[in-house]
């Protein structure tokens, strides 16, 4: 019984100089140190320790996200003067989304003090891009709640919004460069497939964006290898009942005929022309007029400047009945991330259940 107490005197300990820590980067000091430590929370320590539904970050999230809007409405609004509702409202959307968030957290090094169960450690989710955004307005809401607006404005300023002109270009590159194409009156960007590479069973597709013909840059990748890794991790959970149907598939026979096997399905595919490739397309248009209903759906899409494969093969679904969509899915920035590996260790998990 003594080592055990002297052990959770330990990590209590441990616990709090990482906090002090925390404090010391983000220069501000808490008085209710329980915010700050329940803003570090995630769902799955809260679980793991038996703290209760409420003893996860989630509400400070729900506040610090609202907190967050209005600063960054307040700023923008400020500083944007000739703007219209629209492109303000555009602007604030890119600077806080998901990925943005998590890359503001990343510079400062937020993920190493987040509090994750074994389980959620292990899958990788200290490099989730949702975990750590989450985290990110936690924080934002717990000094608001523990100081006031001030300090989490000060906060917000100092890192997130500082240095935006080369933040911007994080954010949406495609949407930037089809508005520089725009404001010069030329043609709208046009995204072409110009080369295959490598066997069939691995292709490696190159696309490049042109302008009135004139080509503004190129990217490369292809999603074998994330689908490959899927498979592998469902073998490993002997979960084998689902079909991964990748750009690798040529024969579309066999490819629709396995679909229809089994009750869960994953699909992915290269952004093209802002699209899903042509043979997904007509793999999907062959399950649906064949009345594909009554199945779960996991998707995984690659593009280098903006994927959206994922939002396409959903939308071709609208009219089938009944199919479920998982909420763990992979976006791809042309290779394969370790944040991508997490991902897909969470479809696979997701798939088994």
């Amino acid at each position: 019984m003594q080592w055990r107490l002297f052990a959770a005197q330990r990590r209590e300990k441990e616990m709090e100089n990482n906090l002090k820590k925390l404090e010391q980067t983000i220069g501000y000091q808490f008085t209710a140190k329980s915010l700050l430590e329940q803003a570090m929370t995630h769902s799955s320590y809260a679980n793991e320790k038996h703290l209760g539904k409420l003893g996860c970050n989630e509400r400070l999230e729900f506040l610090g996200d609202a907190v967050l809007e209005l600063i960054s409405s307040d700023f923008l609004y400020k500083k944007f003067r000739n703007n219209q509702e629209g492109e303000l409202t555009k602007k604030r959307a890119s600077m806080v989304c998901e990925k943005s968030l998590a890359y503001c957290a990343r510079e400062f090094g937020l993920p190493e003090f987040i509090l994750l169960g074994r389980g959620e450690e292990m899958m990788g989710g200290r490099k989730r891009d949702s975990i750590v955004s989450d985290a990110l307005e936690s924080l934002i809401g717990a000094m608001y709640l523990d100081g006031g607006f001030e300090p989490a404005q000060a906060f917000v300023m100092k890192f997130i919004l500082n240095d935006l002109e080369n933040k911007q270009l994080f954010y949406d590159s495609k949407t930037i460069l089809q508005e520089i194409v725009q404001e010069n009156g030329t043609q709208p960007v046009e995204y072409i497939l110009t080369k295959e590479e490598g066997p069939d069973h691995n292709k490696n597709f190159t696309v490049e964006a042109r302008v009135n013909g004139k080509v503004m840059g190129q990217g490369s990748g292809h999603t074998k290898k994330a689908a490959e890794l899927l498979a592998q991790k469902l073998e490993e959970k002997g979960c084998p009942k689902v079909v991964v149907c990748d750009l690798a598939r040529e024969d579309m026979a066999e490819a629709v005929e396995d679909a229809f096997r089994y009750g869960k399905l994953v699909l992915a595919s290269i952004t093209y022309n802002g699209e899903a490739f042509p043979f997904m397309r007509t793999f999907i248009e062959n399950l649906t007029e064949r009345n594909y209903q009554n199945r779960t759906i996991g998707l995984i899409e690659n593009g280098s400047w903006a994927p959206t494969a994922a939002k396409v093969m959903k939308g071709m679904f609208e009219k089938s009945k009944n199919i479920t969509w998982l909420e763990n899915n992979v976006k791809i920035m042309s290779s394969l991330s370790d944040e991508n590996v997490a991902e897909i260790d969470a479809m696979a998990e997701e798939l088994c259940k």
